[in-house]
């Protein structure tokens, strides 16, 4: 009976009907060459796979004792976490990549209700104009000051605030917004002549220095409700820096104030002629005024060299230049100058120490209200007509808050 082969069972493999050379048929098998023989990164730098197996072994079972070196592993290591790199052997030195360049920074996108700030511009140091104008002006001031008359006086003061408030308009234009001028500027020549009417106790004149800002806010309210139906319309903002700006330059009028006060004995009109110390008493405004002056030049100016040579600790972001160091060095000089000054024009010693410490501490707050106009509006300074000072403010700002505060301090305690 012939043998029928089992359905289940494999047939016999022969060389023949499996295509081989006889030959061949009972040899070892061919080594085949594995497609990790040689690993290919992607700089094209290859290495041997036993490296590689032996290193991933001992990392995935650190009880293995493997057999190759340390040197091995650290190649090793390289090649494994810096594909990109150059592989180098142990014996050359290796030297990492540079690093990549920083990545550049996103615009700013301000979300609602947030303020962006411009970035100021760069300040640079005008120290010989700075002292060229300071040399040449100082007189011009001391005359003012002591030998012309109060008209005159009050004149050239007017014509110093509407210079100011005509700056502060050009920089609110360089901010995007308007300086309403047809209201401004008779309002701040109102403010400044109406001391006039106060002479002897006028309620009228009071009143009306009590009521004017009042009324400006009033009329431009009045003049933003008439613009609205137009194109250009009169924004808030302009409405409220208008106000703002012509109170602002408005504080000159306390420098006249200031300068027009009397010691309770003398006349009402005062003859403004500088009488020398201990021949008969000064005039109390234009003492007091003077020594106003010298107190704030003489603090911002130790205050300035005391901060370029030892200033270390920045006192606000609003004026990078400013350093404590420098602002305790300024309000050692204001008092240190001021109480001499008091005792030569004929002001008790105590009255002298106090008003010393008031410019002290007024002083530098003027500035830095200055310096937050500018950097609100985005403008290095407000003005350019004093070489190495920038404009009228730039120079008067920390005058303006002393005179205010000195003023304040004689109507309290020296004249009331």
């Amino acid at each position: 009976m012939e043998h029928q082969p089992n359905p289940i069972e494999p047939p016999d493999v022969t060389p023949e009907n499996a295509g081989l050379p006889t030959d061949k048929a009972h040899s070892a098998p061919e080594k085949t060459t594995s497609p990790f023989e040689n690993v290919v990164l992607p700089n094209e730098t290859a290495f041997p796979v036993e490296e590689a197996v032996s290193f991933t072994e001992k990392v995935a079972n650190p009880t293995v004792e493997t057999t190759f070196s340390d040197e091995q592993a650290a190649s090793a290591t390289e090649k494994t976490a810096f594909p990109s790199w150059e592989t180098v052997s142990p014996s050359e030195n290796f030297t990492a990549p540079p690093p990549p360049p920083p990545a550049e920074v996103p615009p700013v996108v301000p979300i609602q209700g947030e303020v962006v700030r411009p970035a100021l511009p760069k300040e640079k140091s005008n120290l010989f104009l700075r002292v060229v104008t300071a040399l040449i002006g100082i007189p011009i001031v001391a005359g003012l000051v002591w030998h012309i008359g109060p008209t005159t006086f009050n004149l050239v003061i007017a014509i110093l605030a509407l210079l100011s408030l005509r700056e502060l308009g050009g920089a609110l234009r360089q901010g995007g917004f308007a300086l309403v001028r047809g209201l401004a500027y008779p309002a701040l020549l109102v403010l400044l002549f109406a001391q006039r009417f106060t002479a002897g106790g006028s309620r009228a004149g009071a009143l009306l220095i009590w009521i004017l800002p009042f009324v400006l806010l009033i009329g431009l309210l009045v003049e933003g409700v008439l613009r609205y139906p137009r194109q250009q319309r009169l924004s808030l903002q302009s409405i409220a820096l208008t106000l703002l700006s012509t109170l602002y330059a408005g504080l000159f009028v306390f420098v006249i104030l200031l300068r027009a006060l009397t010691w309770p004995d003398f006349a009402a009109e005062p003859d403004f002629s500088f009488t020398p110390p201990g021949e008969a008493m000064p005039q109390l405004g234009p003492s007091l005024l003077w020594l106003t002056l010298i107190a704030v030049w003489s603090g911002d100016t130790v205050a300035y060299f005391a901060g370029r040579m030892m200033g270390k600790e920045k006192l606000t972001p609003l004026s990078p230049g400013k350093t404590w160091e420098g602002a305790v060095a300024g309000l050692t000089a204001t008092i240190a100058v001021c109480v001499p000054m008091a005792r030569l024009l004929e002001i008790e010693l105590r009255h002298g120490l106090a008003l010393g410490v008031l410019i002290a501490l007024a002083a530098p707050l003027g500035d830095l209200a200055e310096s937050f106009w500018k950097r609100e509006l985005g403008v290095k300074d407000l003005g350019g007509c004093l070489p190495g000072h920038g404009g009228i403010l730039d120079r008067c700002d920390s005058l303006l808050f002393a005179v205010f505060a000195v003023y304040i301090y004689a109507q309290l305690l020296l004249v009331g």
